[in-house]
């Protein structure tokens, strides 16, 4: 992964978060970090009061759940123009806009790229 990647892992994390993602609630942490390991890529640590790491997820584990894409794409998505709404309009068609985003960083040939380019 690229150095860039970190910084979009940082941005994409920290929104989430504020966005409402549970994640520092579910292991119990009061700081998170991002590291490099090298051959698996960046990962993302939870430290608890002590300063230990508590918990560490690889970069997938984080951007590939379901609860985070929920917190860092919420609202709904118009098919025709891509605009975004908090609540679903009831005259035209729309998406679940995490499940749109998630979808297409799935598929995108850099997922990190997509990541990215869409906070």
């Amino acid at each position: 992964m690229r150095e860039s990647d970190e910084t979009i892992l940082y941005q994409a994390v920290y929104k989430a978060i504020e966005n409402g993602w549970d994640i520092m609630q579910r292991y119990e942490a009061e700081e998170w970090s991002i590291a490099n390991n090298g051959h698996l890529g960046f990962f993302l640590a939870f430290h608890a009061k002590d300063g230990q790491v508590h918990q560490s997820l690889v970069w997938e584990q984080v951007v590939y759940n379901h609860d985070f894409a929920k917190a860092l794409w919420p609202g709904f998505i118009d098919m025709d123009s891509n605009k975004t709404f908090e609540v679903r309009p009831a005259d035209f068609p729309t998406l679940i806009g995490w499940v749109y985003h998630l979808q297409l960083m799935v598929v995108a040939d850099d997922p990190m790229q997509y990541l990215g380019e869409h906070l």
